[in-house]
């Protein structure tokens, strides 16, 4: 077991500035290896997911409004379609030969319809790039330690309003951005990502992601012009988009309010590598089952991600289980992300 090699009585652990990693290179390889996508796993879990989220999307949306059965299916299917939508970060992480079909069934059940496609996470390998994270070349990093309460209030408040750009983005820049190569390159950079780093810029899909791009972005912009051409015919009632405007918003809000608390940002703008990068990640101990729900498919053990970043999520809480009396795993604890957020809030 991988928890022998880190027992209390064993030899203490090396320093992690000693270290490029916190785990020694033959066990990073090991687990690796050990560890690969159980697909049924993912199938199972995508599809109940799936069903789930849209099951109560059609219960809410039947409800009265404000009634108690409106109230708590619309909040239990904010926390599904973000169990949902999550799976775009695990898809960065996958190949088509790992878990074949499982892209194109993610993003016509979930990523089309909510117009915020796979491609639009591709470059979230950067952020892992030991080269890249920290800095201006990272999508998915902001000197966030340094924000005051209002700017980390503000920001989770943002990205309710995303779901109203998207159809801006996907229905009419897409389309004109064909024609126009500056504008074309615009959009490209600065609003064909999930990012949190407004200094970002995407560079222009090459290779193997052009295909991807391009049924991807056109099937974003059929979706949206069709649903608005349904809804002035009067086959889709304006409450619907309403609803769903109010669904959307409130994953990503709650995405964000994750996202702000699952790494330290102590970086000062240089690359961080190693352990320097896995101890600015955080890991959300306890066993709370709220965490779980908020930081699904693993992201509570976010710092072991970064660690060993080819793992699958349902693989992750045995390793972190085997890796509990390591010290300097340890280190990166943090409670539950509620508790997190109000200590950063109260540290401002």
């Amino acid at each position: 077991m991988v928890a022998s090699r880190f027992t209390p009585g064993g030899p203490p652990l090396a320093s992690t500035t000693q270290r490029k990693w916190l785990l020694p290179p033959e066990l990073r390889s090991q687990l690796a290896a050990e560890h690969q996508p159980v697909r049924w796993i993912y199938w199972l879990d995508l599809l109940v997911t799936c069903a789930l989220a849209w099951w109560l999307f059609w219960v809410s949306c039947r409800a009265p409004f404000g009634s108690w059965l409106y109230v708590t299916s619309s909040v239990a299917d904010i926390l599904v379609f973000l169990r949902a939508g999550y799976f775009m970060h695990e898809l960065a992480h996958r190949s088509e030969r790992e878990l074949p079909g499982f892209s194109l069934a993610w993003n016509l059940l979930v990523g089309i319809p909510i117009l915020l496609p796979s491609m639009m996470m591709l470059a979230h390998m950067d952020h892992h790039r030991p080269t890249a994270y920290g800095t201006d070349k990272d999508p998915e990093y902001a000197p966030i330690a340094g924000w005051s309460r209002f700017r980390m209030v503000q920001s989770v408040l943002g990205f309710g309003m995303v779901p109203l750009l998207l159809p801006i983005r996907f229905g009419l820049l897409g389309p004109l951005s064909l024609l126009h190569p500056k504008l074309r390159d615009h959009v490209v950079r600065k609003f064909s990502t999930v990012d949190i780093n407004a200094a970002y810029n995407r560079p222009q899909p090459a290779g193997g992601e052009r295909p991807v791009w391009l049924w991807q972005e056109i099937a974003c912009t059929v979706f949206t012009w069709a649903a608005l051409i349904a809804t002035g015919l009067g086959w889709l009632g304006l409450y619907v988009h309403l609803h769903r405007f109010v669904i959307m918003s409130g994953s990503l809000m709650v995405n964000q309010w994750r996202t702000i608390v699952i790494h330290r940002y102590a970086g000062t703008g240089e690359p961080m590598v190693g352990s320097s990068q896995v101890q600015d990640t955080v890991t959300f101990g306890g066993g709370a089952l709220s965490t779980g729900i908020v930081a699904p498919l693993g992201s509570r053990y976010h710092a072991l991600h970064h660690e060993l970043p080819t793992v699958p999520y349902h693989a992750l809480p045995s390793i972190h289980r085997q890796l509990l009396e390591m010290d300097d795993y340890r280190r990166t604890f943090s409670p539950g992300v509620a508790r997190t957020w109000m200590r950063m809030l109260q540290a401002r």
